[in-house]
């Protein structure tokens, strides 16, 4: 799975469809005039790119979480246990923006599922191997390590595994959905 750097998008030097996923999150067609917004004339991304890139912070809100604020707890039913998860920002659950983390222990696997909205996740420490396609091999899956940074798009199916004690956090537009590949990988089913 190749990495690419938001410049090299924005240079034209890769698929501009890449950027189709934060149209669909940030509600609003993604324009070439962005790019002047976004791209100071050294060519680094100015203050507006992390308020654009950041869509766990609504325009009208203002919120500020330190480390210590997050409050973890159980993790969504439609994962495997094991996990935690703390909501950040809004509700998962309904409609509009919202940041959720998820803190999954080493060796964690979620089998491979796709979500009907884009996905957009941040590994915040550990390391996660993300593999794509309707079978999971952790043998094929790259490893992520934190810092690193991907966007699914709806419908895409994937899966990942924990090599280490892994936080990441995952920006969307709820209603967040989370469908298997094969309905017997569903926790929903067995618990």
């Amino acid at each position: 799975m190749a990495s690419l750097g938001i410049r090299q998008i924005l240079a034209g030097s890769a698929d501009r469809s890449m950027l189709e996923p934060l149209s669909q999150l940030l509600g609003k067609p993604w324009e070439e005039s962005y790019e002047e917004h976004l791209i100071d004339r050294h060519g680094r991304l100015g203050r507006r790119a992390i308020i654009c890139f950041t869509p766990a912070v609504a325009m009208d809100d203002h919120t500020v979480l330190k480390p210590d604020d997050v409050k973890w707890g159980p993790g969504p039913a439609s994962i495997p246990k094991g996990a935690q998860a703390a909501a950040i920002y809004g509700d998962a659950s309904k409609e509009g923006l919202f940041a959720l983390r998820l803190k999954l222990p080493k060796g964690y696997h979620i089998p491979p599922h796709t979500h009907p909205k884009p996905e957009v996740v941040t590994i915040l420490s550990g390391t996660l191997r993300l593999g794509e396609g309707a079978s999971a091999d952790q043998s094929k899956a790259s490893p992520l390590p934190a810092g690193s940074f991907f966007v699914m798009s709806p419908g895409m199916q994937h899966y990942v595994y924990a090599d280490e004690d892994t936080v990441l956090q995952l920006n969307s537009n709820g209603p967040w959905g989370l469908t298997y590949v094969n309905e017997k990988d569903d926790p929903r089913k067995t618990q």
